[in-house]
């Protein structure tokens, strides 16, 4: 029994001793590791903990982004990324073989890199923007609550089916399959998750963009007009009470 207890011991002390950046500088890695990674501010600094995973770099384990600190994707190979508490993300470059996941109110910038991975997790206030990379078998999800995906391109179909600028939400869960062409060249072709009134954003440079749907937008065009008017005059006493002796 108290060989038991002393394996666990070792055991957990070694996960504690995972490789970890708190010290408010700007780091480097050229060079592999192995270990869980944790990037944190300790508060005795006030700049943020900023990583930079370069050429030749190796993340083998998850990434774990806390607390305002900054993570820099410019090359290398990297397994997984988890952020939370305001961490910022941004990937230009490299490898990402498992999946990334934002939490509490963190934010995400993908403009480039080759995602063989599983997922994109968007959940917990936070927000995602992505402009160019390699997408394959990617699922984008995007869970509660107050959370926002951007994709910015041209010539999207969602289901086969053109679509323009706009939002996308809905009071239930929607699901389907993006494709286009991002702003940076690379095409994309991703399957997509979207929970209840969270936010699919699509910036396409071939029209406007609507920031928001008015609530009288019935047609959800972005103007309300006559055409709106129409649709809601044709509606006008319309009811569906039951028993009808309410409906007076």
């Amino acid at each position: 029994m108290k060989k038991l207890v002393l394996l666990m011991i070792v055991i957990m002390t070694s996960f504690a001793l995972a490789e970890t950046f708190n010290d408010g500088q700007i780091h480097y890695v050229d060079y592999y590791i192995d270990d869980i990674v944790s990037v944190w501010n300790d508060t005795f600094f006030d700049d943020p903990t900023t990583v930079n995973l370069i050429d030749e770099g190796q993340f083998q384990s998850t990434l774990f982004a806390r607390e305002d600190s900054k993570i820099n994707i410019l090359g290398g190979d990297l397994f997984h990324i988890t952020s939370y508490h305001y961490s910022h993300i941004f990937i230009q470059n490299g490898n990402i073989s498992d999946g990334i996941t934002l939490h509490d109110y963190s934010t995400g910038i993908i403009d480039g890199g080759n995602f063989n991975s599983s997922y994109i997790k968007v959940r917990d206030n936070s927000q995602l923007e992505i402009y160019n990379g390699n997408f394959d078998n990617v699922t984008l999800m995007i869970d509660p609550y107050s959370c926002t995906a951007t994709i910015y391109g041209n010539n999207f179909h969602i289901n086969g089916r053109p679509v323009s600028s706009g939002t996308y939400m809905s009071p239930d869960t929607l699901s389907g399959i993006l494709t286009g062409t991002l702003i940076g060249g690379d095409n994309i072709e991703m399957p997509f998750i979207i929970e209840p009134s969270q936010q699919l954003i699509i910036v396409s440079d071939e029209g406007p963009y609507c920031t928001e749907h008015p609530t009288m937008d019935f047609n959800k065009d972005c103007i309300v007009n006559l055409i709106d008017f129409a649709e809601f005059a044709s509606q006008w006493l319309v009811y569906n009470l039951e028993p009808q002796s309410y409906c007076n």
